[in-house]
């Protein structure tokens, strides 16, 4: 069945838990309707890599995310060093979110270190990350201790994230309505956990996503 082999080659099989939700079942059904049976025209340009740079805290580069119902997706991780932001771009899109368009932003002059009694629930976390919180003095990341890393019960985990990160700071995340209609930025977090891992956890959604570099090319 075409359906059946589409959701394999984008990582989703039969037996996934997602496809137990009928929300999830609608907007993988979307995602297959507008790539492989509306017949849309694409325009594709070269994909250009962002180039090393040196003493970044996360390279840029490629990664591959868990988007729930709109399986795995691809993002460009790019550094913005006169504003200190990480963004993720996406190069394959769904439905709502598109491709070329950003997908989180990360400021690194807002860090968070939290215990896990911090960590227990979404309204304790909501609590570190007011809109309008001051940067933090210019500081030195390598010096960030190790901290724990604590899933809410209430928070769909989409795949298995390490008991403990690098580094955590304030973030936000875009999200649309299908079509890319009224799209907004809803409060979050960005989770180092490797130079190669880390995670985006978007709090209204109340879902943490997961994104490991490709290395692949």
């Amino acid at each position: 069945m075409e359906f059946t082999d589409w959701l394999r080659e984008n990582g989703v099989e039969e037996s996934t838990p997602i496809l137990n939700r009928a929300l999830s079942q609608e907007m993988l059904l979307m995602k297959y309707l507008v790539t492989r049976q509306y017949n849309y025209c694409y325009m594709h340009t070269r994909l250009t890599l962002p180039p090393p740079i040196a003493d970044a805290f996360v390279q840029p580069g490629l990664f591959k995310g868990h988007y729930g119902g709109h399986g795995i997706e691809i993002i460009k991780l790019t550094y913005l060093p006169n504003e200190e932001i990480y963004r993720g771009t996406k190069i394959t899109g769904d439905p709502n979110v598109p491709a070329c368009e950003i997908t989180f932003e990360a400021n690194l002059q807002k860090p968070i270190v939290l215990t896990v009694e911090n960590q227990m629930t979404v309204e304790a976390l909501e609590a570190f990350s007011p809109e309008d919180s001051q940067p933090e003095p210019r500081i030195d990341l390598s010096q960030l201790p190790l901290q724990p890393f604590h899933v809410p019960p209430e928070i769909r985990e989409r795949y298995p994230a390490p008991k403990s990160c690098r580094a955590r700071f304030c973030g936000k995340g875009q999200i649309a309505g299908h079509g890319f209609h009224n799209p907004q930025y809803i409060p979050g977090h960005w989770i180092v956990f490797t130079e190669d891992l880390f995670g985006f956890l978007w709090l209204e959604l109340r879902s943490l996503s997961m994104f490991s570099r490709v290395t692949d090319l």
